[in-house]
């Protein structure tokens, strides 16, 4: 199937998605099991809906299925094209996997590994790159490191989880790092000249965003030092730069001057920032430019990258929501944090 195809498939699927007079009346629900019904009556979510019960359905339930939803459409999408084993439209799987190794190392190094593996997604399990059945027996974070070493993707990992004190933190940023690697490695092999840099920029404009919003979190609640957030930040940049955030950090407000730069290289001027939820402000410059490049290309991979965040987008919303109605906020708090 040409690329078009492709383009064509990820543009219908997003005419399926909630609209806003959706989302005006599920902010009106007041219940997990309210607003399953009403998705489970929405033709895009009827399939996935079909076997739920909402009189007993719960917030981590509904979650897991919305999770299953966007991995299942992704799949079916991703039949359709012809390009190898391990091409670049893999990200989704290897994102997918990176997130539960992230999980499994909090989960081992808490001493709460049997809460994942009772959440594990049972629809991944085929997907995973290592054995997922040793995975489920491991107990510290050096028999985990034993389970990836074969694993080329988590090889810069192996390292960090056989440390004396493995530092958590560092761990799950190596995760990310490696995740990245892996698909600027892709990039490399499967792609040449100007559209091997622009599909690097594709996947490098989300990273200069959470380093900012990681180093304004780790300063504004930790006061971390220079040092320790360099340390956390991800080892790819595409128009913030280490040396910018470092300044930012120097200044005598460094929370208002990442703000700044947040707003000055990332966000549009048409999108306001609320310094006590900058990550809206993030999500929603994400949201608009994905959507219009999906509006625009041809692209398979650019297509098909588009629909994934649009669809992650589509389902933070519904999480705001079923947290709004669990903590009894009023509706017109929990539109605010819907963006569509």
């Amino acid at each position: 199937m040409a690329d078009s195809g492709i383009a064509a498939k990820t543009k219908a699927i997003y005419g399926t998605f909630l609209k806003k007079s959706d989302y005006d009346t599920l902010i009106q629900r007041t219940s997990v099991s309210a607003v399953t019904a009403y998705l489970k009556n929405v033709p895009a979510f009827k399939e996935t809906f079909a076997e739920t019960d909402e009189s007993t359905i719960h917030r981590g339930e509904l979650e897991d299925i919305l999770n299953e939803h966007i991995f299942r459409t992704y799949m079916r999408i991703r039949k359709f094209s012809p390009d190898r084993k391990n091409g670049i439209l893999d990200f989704y799987i290897k994102k997918c996997e990176a997130e539960q190794v992230i999980k499994l190392i909090t989960a081992i190094a808490s001493g709460n590994q049997q809460s994942f593996f009772l959440g594990f997604p049972v629809y991944f399990m085929d997907y995973m790159s290592f054995d997922a059945d040793e995975a489920s027996s491991v107990q510290t974070l050096r028999e985990l490191a034993r389970v990836l070493d074969n694993v080329k993707m988590y090889k810069p990992l192996v390292p960090f989880l056989e440390a004396e004190n493995p530092d958590i933190n560092r761990c799950i940023t190596v995760v990310n790092s490696c995740y990245l690697s892996w698909i600027f490695g892709v990039i490399n092999r499967d792609f040449r000249g100007r559209r091997r840099e622009q599909l690097k920029q594709f996947f490098l404009r989300k990273t200069d965003m959470d380093n900012i919003l990681l180093s304004y979190r780790l300063k504004k609640f930790f006061d971390e030092d220079e040092e320790r957030i360099r340390e956390l930040m991800l080892p790819f940049h595409y128009r913030v730069k280490p040396a910018d955030i470092d300044d930012a950090l120097r200044s005598q407000y460094p929370t208002d001057a990442l703000i700044k730069l947040m707003c000055d290289r990332c966000v549009p001027q048409s999108i306001t920032i609320d310094d006590r939820f900058p990550e809206l402000a993030a999500t929603r410059s994400h949201y608009e430019f994905f959507r219009h490049r999906l509006a625009l290309t041809c692209d398979e991979t650019e297509s098909v990258v588009s629909l994934i965040v649009l669809l992650e987008t589509q389902r933070t919303n519904l999480q705001k929501i079923i947290e709004g109605i669990r903590y009894g906020e009023a509706p017109s708090e929990i539109e605010k944090l819907v963006i569509i």
